[in-house]
């Protein structure tokens, strides 16, 4: 192995951790969204069919 083939490998390696690390930043996003929308129905007195087991979550709080 070459040490010019080395230096490509590591260079994709960190760039696919990189995009790894923002597709997870925007999954993690979402997820916020969802669940401040989820406490926001709740407030509401709306019931959000995504998870109930959230709700109980909630209530044990």
């Amino acid at each position: 192995m070459d040490e010019n083939f080395k230096v490509k490998l590591g260079d994709s390696v960190i760039h696919n951790l990189d995009s790894l690390q923002r597709k997870l930043k925007v999954v993690s996003l979402f997820r916020w969204l969802n669940t401040v929308k989820i406490q926001a129905v709740d407030k509401c007195g709306y019931f959000y069919k995504d998870s109930i087991d959230y709700f109980s979550k909630i209530n044990d709080l």
